[in-house]
């Protein structure tokens, strides 16, 4: 090969294949296999139209680099019952709170994405308690409560989203922010 003029910088050929410059990208053979997600995705949809929220989904932002739950940025909160977290969201809803910012857990989804979450367990010493919210979280859940997750990054939208519930039966609230969990209800 030889160099370009101008320029120490020699050539490499690449053994992928050159991006189409139209379309879109194609994942190679060995892409993970999303058949199994796909059918639980459009039920969720199908089940949530009109819901005024979306189904939980927990992502890496909302744990630790340890693996802890710990959602910076959002208001988790717990209701009795599936038709009150859906009443919630309607109050939120119509409080201007956008529906893409609000998510539904239910039961099983907090015993598949949470509740082997270890929290502040095995570090000494710890000021740490989030282990101690995964596990009222689990007892509540236990009894067929339901988590609503609310995006409320600023103060103003805290506030907001607690005036808009006033009168809600919200059993357990928690807002997470950096470092710091708040206790929202009484």
């Amino acid at each position: 090969m030889r160099q370009l003029r101008g320029s120490n910088v020699t050539p490499v050929l690449s053994p992928f294949p050159a991006p189409p410059l139209s379309g879109g990208f194609l994942p190679p053979a060995s892409a993970p296999d999303y058949s199994r997600v796909l059918p639980r995705t459009l039920e969720w949809r199908e089940r949530m139209k009109g819901s005024g929220m979306r189904p939980f989904q927990l992502n890496s932002e909302m744990r630790t680099m340890r693996g802890v739950f710990y959602p910076t940025g959002w208001l988790v909160l717990l209701l009795p019952g599936e038709q009150h977290a859906r009443e919630a969201a309607r109050k939120l809803a119509a409080a201007g709170i956008a529906e893409d910012r609000m998510m539904l857990m239910t039961p099983a989804d907090f015993q598949r994405e949470i509740a082997g979450s270890q929290g502040d367990e095995g570090i000494l010493p710890s000021a740490g308690t989030e282990g101690d919210t995964v596990r009222k979280m689990a007892e509540l859940v236990g009894h067929g409560h339901h988590g609503l997750f609310i995006h409320a990054p600023d103060q103003a939208d805290s506030e907001r989203v607690m005036q808009a519930l006033r009168g809600v039966p919200v059993s357990f609230g928690q807002k997470y922010r950096t470092l710091i969990i708040e206790d929202v209800v009484e």
